[in-house]
């Protein structure tokens, strides 16, 4: 049984301009580099332009410059979290960095922005397979007797065979598509339905090598396919499935500017969820007493916030983003900062906080 790894990125473009086409092209014929010169030139005129971003790091994932693709589509879902196309797109580019905690995260905030988004579902059970895999094949080095760790090896191993490699297998395979009808992707894969037939674009990550291990693991088999792009109007808007929570939202980040400048440590603290993880890798504990000291420390706060933009994912999580101007009596600076909020019981908890 060949399982495919399903990654359909099936993101909504803009428009498929002249200079959009051109570049879908190039990449149809696998002249990489110089579809990324054009598209490079293009931005250089319109950098705001998120096909041509899109389409830079397409062609980027196929030349195996993950990283820099993971920033472009990183940078796109700030810019456009209420779609969950680009968030599937960097889970894909995740996986193929052997990041499969990262894939998992990304792909569930495909599932928060769009609950019936098939394909991010699909990935997700994928990727929770490989981890699953490879914590077993861990077991087995720690214990070759492990009966029960190789039998539920087996049976992953039996819905995700390892490819015979031939053909320039290990090559990330990517294309630009169209579907075949609205809300179906090429290659099968299901997709949200937009509100008119759009354009779509496949990425399959590049597979990593494996360090040898008692039982093979699963590995992804790409796909690639490159039919002609299909010119398109204007970008759907998100359809609410719910009554917006943006005024608690709003009110619960401006709480928690007020009790930071008030220094008031207890509200200032539990504002942050149970899940809420420092960026910085320290451990709740440490961060709790750094931010408690430095709150006590200081003779004066002011957080001013301006330019604030709710994004809601389902009627339990938000990404909040804005302006923030920082000051008290020894430090003061500027940045932007992102917000992920979680409803816990009638309140909105911080759960992860990045700034750009």
């Amino acid at each position: 049984m060949r399982v495919i790894f399903a990654v359909a990125l099936a993101f909504w473009m803009v428009a498929t301009h002249g200079a959009a086409a051109d570049v879908q092209a190039l990449i149809a014929d696998g002249k990489l580099q110089p579809a990324l010169d054009q598209v490079e030139v293009d931005l250089a005129q319109n950098k705001s332009d998120v096909t041509l971003q899109f389409l830079k790091g397409l062609v980027l994932a196929r030349m195996n410059r993950l990283d820099q693709a993971a920033e472009i589509f990183q940078h796109i879902t700030e810019e456009h979290p209420e779609l969950p196309e680009p968030f599937n797109n960097l889970a894909v580019v995740h996986a193929a960095r052997g990041d499969f905690e990262a894939a998992q995260k990304a792909l569930q905030m495909a599932i928060n922005t769009h609950p019936s988004y098939a394909t991010a579902h699909e990935n997700l059970g994928d990727i929770y397979a490989k981890m699953a895999s490879q914590a077993y094949n861990h077991a087995l080095q720690l214990d070759e007797a492990n009966s029960s760790a190789k039998a539920k090896l087996a049976m992953i191993d039996d819905l995700f065979p390892v490819p015979a490699s031939n053909n320039g297998a290990g090559k990330t395979a990517l294309a630009a598509a169209a579907p075949t009808n609205p809300g179906q992707p090429a290659g099968g894969v299901a997709a949200p339905a937009p509100a008119q037939p759009q354009p779509q674009a496949q990425l399959q990550p590049q597979p990593q090598p494996q360090p040898a291990q008692p039982v093979s693991a699963p590995q992804p088999v790409a796909v690639d396919t490159a039919p002609e792009p299909e010119p398109v109007t204007e970008k759907p808007a998100p359809v609410p499935a719910q009554v917006s929570s943006e005024p608690e939202l709003r009110a619960a980040v401006e709480s928690w500017a007020k009790v930071w400048s008030e220094r008031d440590v207890a509200a200032y603290l539990a504002a942050y969820g149970a899940e809420f993880a420092p960026a910085d890798g320290t451990s709740r504990a440490q961060w709790e007493q750094t931010r408690r000291a430095r709150l006590q420390q200081s003779s004066f706060i002011r957080v001013d916030l301006a330019s604030m933009k709710v994004v809601e994912h389902g009627p339990e999580h938000a990404q909040i983003s804005f302006d923030q101007h920082y000051q008290s009596d020894a430090f003061s600076d500027d940045v932007r900062k992102i917000l992920i909020m979680k409803k816990v019981g009638a309140d909105w908890k911080i759960v992860e906080e990045t700034v750009r």
